[in-house]
C-alpha cells in the first residue's frame, strides 16, 4: 500500500530510469569483481617458481659398492679344522664331500677297498667295517671305532686349493628323505667322476624308494 502510494507519485519513466540505473550499478559491481578476480589470478601466475632439481635415474658402479664392503669383507669358503684323531687303518677312501650347513646333512662317499663307493651320513656304520661316521668335517671324516676316533682323509689328488676347482654340490644330492633344511656349501674339492655321481643317484632312488615304502 505505502510503496504503491509512493510510486504512484513518479511517472512510468521515471520508474523505468530508476530500474534501469539499479542495473547498470549491479553489472557494474559485478564486473569489477571479476575484473579483481582476474587480476589476483594474474598476479599468482607472475609468482617465481623455483626450478626443481631434475631427477636422474641412479648409475650404480659394482665394483665401487664391492670395494666399499658394505656387506663386510667376504672370506674364502675353508673345510672345518678336524678333530684330532689317528688316521685309520681301515682300507677305506674318502671320494667325495657332501658337506651342508647343518652337519647332520653332510654326506660323505666312502669306498670299502677295491668296491665302490657308496654314500654315508653321519651315524651310520660302513660297511664290511665295524666303524661308523662320527662327523663329517670338510674334507676329512671322522669315524667311530672300538670306543675311539679316528679320521679318513680325503686323498691328495682329490683336494685342491684352486679357486676354480670350486663347486656346489646341488641340492638333490642330500638325502631327501632327510633333508629338512641346511643349505650345502661348497668345499675346496675336485669333483668326484661321473661314475661316483651316477653311483650316488642311484643311491638316493635307493633310499628314495625305501622312504616310500615305509609312508605307505
Amino acid at each position: 500500500m505505502f510503496g504503491e502510494e509512493i510510486l504512484s507519485k513518479f511517472s512510468p519513466r521515471v520508474i523505468t530510469s530508476v530500474a534501469a540505473c539499479l542495473f547498470l550499478i549491479s553489472l557494474a559491481a559485478s564486473g569489477y569483481e571479476v575484473y579483481q578476480y582476474y587480476l589476483s589470478q594474474q598476479a599468482v601466475d607472475e609468482l617465481p617458481v623455483a626450478e626443481l632439481p631434475t631427477r636422474r635415474d641412479p648409475k650404480y658402479n659394482i665394483r665401487q659398492i664391492v670395494a666399499a664392503h658394505l656387506f663386510g669383507d667376504s672370506q674364502p669358503v675353508r673345510s672345518q679344522p678336524a678333530a684330532v684323531a689317528p688316521q685309520t687303518k681301515l682300507n677305506l677312501e674318502l671320494q667325495g664331500v657332501l658337506a651342508a650347513s647343518n652337519p647332520d646333512m653332510a654326506r660323505a662317499i666312502i669306498a670299502v677297498g677295491s668296491k665302490e663307493g657308496k654314500l654315508y651320513g653321519v651315524g651310520t656304520e660302513i660297511e664290511g667295517t665295524n666303524a661308523s661316521i662320527k662327523t663329517i668335517q670338510g674334507n676329512v671324516v671322522i669315524l667311530s671305532r672300538g670306543g675311539g676316533t679316528e679320521s679318513l682323509s680325503m686323498p691328495k689328488e682329490l683336494v685342491s686349493s684352486d679357486a676354480e676347482d670350486y663347486f656346489f654340490i646341488p641340492e638333490e644330492y642330500s638325502n631327501p628323505a632327510t633333508a629338512a633344511g641346511g643349505e650345502l656349501a661348497p668345499r675346496a674339492i675336485k669333483a668326484p667322476s661321473a661314475s661316483v655321481f651316477e653311483r650316488l643317484d642311484d643311491q638316493i632312488a635307493k633310499e628314495d624308494k625305501a622312504a616310500a615304502g615305509d609312508t605307505e
